[in-house]
């Protein structure tokens, strides 16, 4: 079974924190609250309910590929605004999938499969803040990993 991140593997989180706040970030950094001047609750707290359920989906190949999967993400233990509205983007764009709301990943049984090398993942996937950037075909090295 695999475990699947949501921001930044299968939606476009970064795309929808330039969007909300009407201005470029460095993709290099995930820091996106600190690019912000903002502390990470108040970046969090600020993302409402809308933001995080109309986030635009990504990488549609992923879960096809990958079998069973459980969407697992941090987001929803962040605020009620982010977890209600994650739930909204898991019904509308994957319904016939679970979501585990989790801070601590690896307490979850599976392969995880996730963007942020700080969460352990068995694939980390290529992402433009982790050491993969430059993988230009990613659809074929994730394939190679599984």
């Amino acid at each position: 079974m695999y475990l699947l991140d949501v921001d930044g593997v299968i939606c476009d989180f970064f795309g929808g924190v330039e969007d909300f706040f009407g201005l470029p970030l460095d993709p290099h950094s995930y820091n996106l609250a600190g690019q912000l001047g903002l502390t990470q609750t108040e970046f969090i707290e600020v993302l409402d309910e809308h933001f995080w359920a109309n986030l635009k989906p990504m990488n549609d190949w992923l879960v096809p590929v990958l079998g069973k999967v459980i969407l697992c993400s941090a987001a929803g233990c962040e605020s009620p605004a982010a977890a209600a509205g994650r739930h909204k983007w898991v019904k509308k764009h994957y319904p016939e999938l679970e979501l585990i709301s989790i801070r601590n990943k690896s307490l979850i049984k599976g392969t995880l499969i996730d963007d942020l090398v700080s969460n352990n993942p068995a694939i980390l996937f290529p992402a433009p803040h982790n050491s993969l950037r430059n993988i230009k075909h990613i659809e074929e090295y994730i394939c190679t990993k599984l």
